[in-house]
């Protein structure tokens, strides 16, 4: 079976596309009981089974196979933090487009300790679908003799939520004009091209990962006192992380903006990529309370959320595009190639070669405890092409673990000083 990429198009030839987490599990489990629900899982999402095929004019399919065997890896654990030099190695790590599966596993052990690394390209799962392949690998663990549900294909082209929302027709004769002046030299890019951009990329940058967590007091306290002020956590979490930039860096045009990944997802049972992004520009004011300056926050996303013209237009802006001027974007930012129609593109979406912006991605409660054998997950995110850090945060016993990940660069201390404190801030509510 095949099925044609759109709207996930965007994140064919990222660079930096994996999307990583990474499970501490309570006690260590017979390998061959774990390979086999990985195994089980491929079965029931076919998404997982599939590779990316091309056709002669660029166009992308997920061609799903019948069967494929898992990739599946054992290494050893000398520390508690060797699962960050894991997450290191596979970030790097490429996928072959063309041959599946697009998601390995990775266990690491010793006699006492047993962490599981997972790492999927974008293009198969997002933050929220990682979550649901961890539940069912464990689902499959607990109960190995359960019968195995084969879900279907779902893409972010079937959720009703973004098929309602059309373009506007200034948008869409900018499409025309932009794929009109794509023509004059079009070009479609290769996995071998793909692969010189992709190691270009790699050879020039290198980040950095630190993480922080929130004991399961200081996780109720913080649910509390955003119950108490009527925000939303994630509010809580953008405001302070704009206040602690703001304090680090200045007001500035880069500082005032942080986004966020918002799923649409229309079942939760979906495997997929299903998200979209959000971003609001804002000026934390530090004679204001941190609830005030909740409140403000709150308010912006939601303005942007119930917007769907706002909401989706980056998606429905990409599906009027020609497939090839998308891919066009991540080979000149990373790459050689140049184009006008490229160069307008990548200006309008906000690329730059030096990226200054921030996200966050908060996937909430896990869904999985110590009753089912999990001490703790991690959440690692891509870093987008339009930011230097990005943050992942999962809640899992309630305990809070945040992941920040950014780019190992001149002001990496900088970005290290804004993490210290966004963190010290949750910490004193």
């Amino acid at each position: 079976m095949e099925y044609k990429l759109i709207t996930e198009r965007l994140s064919l030839y990222i660079p930096n596309g994996h999307v990583c987490f990474v499970v501490k599990l309570c006690k260590v489990l017979d390998i061959e009981f774990l390979r086999k629900a990985v195994k089980k899982v491929l079965q029931k999402h076919p998404i997982l089974r599939s590779s990316i095929r091309m056709d002669e004019n660029g166009k992308a399919y997920y061609h799903v196979e019948d069967e494929v065997e898992s990739a599946f890896f054992v290494d050893t654990i000398n520390n508690d933090r060797d699962w960050i030099s894991a997450v290191y190695q596979e970030q790097k790590k490429p996928f072959i487009l063309s041959q599946p599966p697009l998601i390995r596993f990775t266990c690491l052990k010793n006699e006492s300790e047993m962490q599981l690394v997972m790492c999927v390209h974008h293009i198969l799962a997002d933050g929220l679908s990682g979550i649901r392949i961890l539940q069912d690998i464990i689902s499959f663990v607990e109960n190995p003799e359960q019968a195995v549900t084969v879900q279907p294909v779902a893409l972010l082209e079937d959720s009703p939520l973004y098929n309602k929302e059309k373009l506007p027709l200034p948008m869409r004769m900018l499409a025309g004009i932009l794929n009109k002046q794509w023509q004059k030299s079009s070009h479609i890019f290769s996995e071998e091209e793909y692969n010189a951009m992709r190691n270009n990329y790699w050879s020039q940058r290198s980040h950095i990962i630190d993480v922080a967590q929130l004991d399961a007091s200081e996780t109720s306290k913080l649910i509390a006192k955003c119950k108490e002020n009527h925000v939303t956590v994630n509010s809580l979490l953008l405001a302070t992380l704009l206040g602690a930039t703001q304090k680090i860096n200045g007001v500035s045009k880069e500082s005032k903006r942080v986004g966020m990944a918002v799923s649409i997802n229309p079942n939760e049972r979906n495997v997929g990529n299903f998200v979209v992004p959000v971003s609001i520009n804002s000026v934390y004011h530090p004679r204001k309370s941190i609830w005030d300056n909740t409140s403000v926050i709150q308010a912006l996303v939601k303005k942007k959320l119930n917007c769907d013209k706002t909401r989706y237009f980056a998606l429905t802006f990409i599906k009027a595009l020609d497939v090839n001027l998308i891919d066009s974007i991540y080979f000149s930012l990373f790459g050689d190639f140049s184009g006008k129609a490229t160069g307008f593109l990548k200006n309008l979406f906000g690329y730059a070669k030096k990226p200054t912006h921030m996200g966050i991605t908060n996937l909430g409660k896990s869904g999985l405890s110590a009753e089912h054998g999990i001490k703790s997950i991690y959440f690692i995110p891509p870093i987008t092409a339009t930011a230097d850090k990005i943050a992942g945060i999962v809640t899992t016993n309630n305990e809070m673990k945040i992941v920040y990940q950014y780019l190992n660069q001149e002001n990496s201390r900088v970005n290290k000083q804004i993490f210290e404190d966004w963190i010290d801030r949750l910490r004193k509510l």
